[in-house]
C-alpha cells in the first residue's frame, strides 16, 4: 500500500502519530528532492509545502471524536450546501448527530465558526441551552457569529 494513503486512513480514524507524520513528511520531501533536475533546488517549493505540514501536524493531533466531528461537518455541508431551506438545513442527519455530542462538541464548532461564516447558529443553541443572539440582530449572520464567538469567549473553555 501507498504510505501516503496509508498515511490519509491513519489521519482519518485519527490513529496517525507526530512521529508517523514526521517520518512520512520526510520521506516525501526527500522523494520530492530526488525528483529535481542533478544541481537544481527549489526552496520555494519546500516554503510553500510548511502550511501543509502544520495542517497535517494539527489533524495528526485530533482526537477520534474530533476526528468524527470534521467528517459529520463536511459531509453536513457539502449535502446542504444547495438547500434553501433552513429547517432541511438544520434537521439533516450529520446535523443532528453533531447536536447529539453534546457540550465537547463546542470548542470545534466555535473554532469553526471562528475560521469562516458557517450556520452553527441552531447546533450551538440546542447544546448550550442558550442563545446569545439578540431580536436586533437576528437574520444578521455576521452579527450572529460574532455573537457566538463572544459568548464562547466569556463562558468558555469547554
Amino acid at each position: 500500500m501507498n504510505s501516503a494513503l496509508l498515511y490519509d486512513s491513519e489521519v482519518r480514524d485519527g490513529t496517525a502519530s507526530k512521529t508517523d507524520l514526521s517520518f512520512l513528511l520526510r520521506g516525501l520531501l526527500a522523494e520530492f528532492r530526488a525528483t529535481l533536475p542533478s544541481g537544481h533546488y527549489f526552496p520555494h517549493f519546500v516554503e510553500e509545502m510548511e502550511p501543509t505540514v502544520a495542517i497535517y501536524a494539527n489533524v495528526a493531533d485530533k482526537t477520534k471524536l474530533e476526528c468524527k466531528f470534521e467528517r459529520l461537518a463536511r459531509q453536513w455541508l457539502e449535502e446542504t450546501k444547495y438547500f434553501s431551506s433552513i429547517s432541511d438545513i438544520i434537521s439533516h442527519p450529520a446535523h443532528m448527530r453533531i447536536i447529539g455530542m453534546g457540550r465537547q462538541a463546542i470548542p470545534w464548532i466555535l473554532r469553526r465558526l471562528a475560521q469562516r461564516t458557517e450556520l452553527w447558529f441552531w447546533a450551538l443553541s440546542s447544546i448550550a441551552d442558550e442563545d446569545p443572539v439578540t431580536e436586533d440582530i437576528r437574520g444578521d449572520v455576521q452579527e450572529m457569529r460574532r455573537s457566538w464567538l463572544d459568548w464562547g469567549q466569556e463562558n468558555g473553555p469547554f
